[in-house]
C-alpha cells in the first residue's frame, strides 16, 4: 500500500482538552515501557472506570489527512512499528470511555490487517483475540 499511512486519532468533541500537549505527556511515561507491560498494561486499562468524557477515536488507512480542530493523531506512519503502536493504544485508551477500549483494540485490529499482515498477526495473538472474546 504506497504512500498510505495507518491513523489513529483522538476526538475531543467538547474541546474541552490539551489535544497534542495531553497525548505527548502520557506518550513520555509510557515510551520506555517494554511491550509485554505495555500489553498488560492495555488489558487492564480495558475494565478500568473512568469518568465518561465526550472523545471518541478513529483508526484508518488512507494517503493524507488534515486533523479536524477537535481532533489529535495519535500515530501515524506508513511502516508500522510495533511498540510505537502499542504505546498509541494505550495513550488512546487512557483518553477514551470504558465501553470504547475493547472497540479500539478490535478495530486497530482489523484496519491493520489490510495494511500490514505480519503486526496485525503479533497484535492478534497479544491482545486482540483476548479481548474480542471477552466483550464481543
Amino acid at each position: 500500500m504506497e504512500n498510505k499511512k495507518f491513523y489513529l486519532i483522538w476526538e475531543d468533541i467538547m474541546y474541552e482538552h490539551g489535544g497534542e500537549e495531553t497525548i505527548e505527556d502520557l506518550r513520555k511515561e509510557y515510551s520506555n515501557y517494554s511491550n509485554e507491560e505495555l500489553i498488560s498494561l492495555l488489558k487492564a486499562l480495558i475494565n478500568f472506570e473512568t469518568e465518561d468524557k465526550p472523545f471518541r477515536f478513529h483508526t484508518f488507512i488512507t494517503n493524507s489527512y488534515i486533523p479536524k480542530e477537535n481532533e489529535t493523531v495519535v500515530y501515524c506512519d506508513e511502516e508500522i512499528d510495533y511498540h510505537n503502536l502499542l504505546v498509541s493504544l494505550l495513550v488512546l485508551s487512557f483518553l477514551i470511555n470504558i465501553e470504547d477500549r475493547p472497540s479500539l483494540i478490535v478495530k486497530s485490529a482489523q484496519t491493520l490487517y489490510n495494511f500490514d499482515r505480519e503486526i496485525t498477526d503479533q497484535i492478534r495473538v497479544d491482545i486482540a483475540e483476548e479481548v474480542y472474546r471477552e466483550y464481543r
